[in-house]
């Protein structure tokens, strides 16, 4: 597959080859660290056809649907592991899906929910309130953990 153009990459992924590389990962399938590392460079090279982390990547966001990233992670928490193939997979996932932070706080405004903010008027911290300054946080006798108006979500002080 490394010899491949990008328009014979595009031809295997309308065959469904995301789909079985995807699948491929699964943990049904015990598949071989030698095998490992023959998927990790054919799931590499199909992702090179639209970019990297910070571009639009079509193929990126169908292996992410498939699950394949869920499996990434539980195989590279593997205690058997080689490190060639735990490099492989970081590299993966920098590569196409950004740095670790990158990836927890891609959608902004739940990154946002997850920084501590502080409430200058009583000097408390208070995680998971999108915008203090409203001062909507505040729990009460009937919502003890407070929301901050907008998402019912729930929210911490102290």
């Amino acid at each position: 597959m490394a010899d491949a153009i990008a328009s014979q990459k595009k031809v295997l992924v309308e065959h469904g080859a995301i789909e079985v590389l995807a699948g491929m990962l699964k943990p049904e399938h015990n598949i071989r660290l030698s095998d490992l590392q023959v998927i990790l460079e054919g799931i590499d090279h199909i992702l090179q056809v639209y970019g990297g982390a910070g571009s639009t990547n079509p193929y990126a966001d169908m292996f992410e649907e498939l699950g394949g990233l869920d499996d990434l992670e539980r195989i590279q928490a593997d205690e058997n592991l080689s490190e060639d193939v735990y490099d492989a997979i970081v590299n993966l996932m920098k590569r196409y899906y950004g740095t670790v932070d990158e990836i927890i706080y891609n959608d902004a405004a739940e990154g946002e929910l997850l920084n501590a903010k502080i409430d200058t008027n009583t000097n408390q911290f208070a995680f998971g309130v999108g915008n203090i300054s409203n001062n909507n946080f505040r729990g009460n006798a009937n919502n003890p953990f407070g929301s901050n108006g907008n998402n019912n979500r729930p929210t911490f002080q102290f």
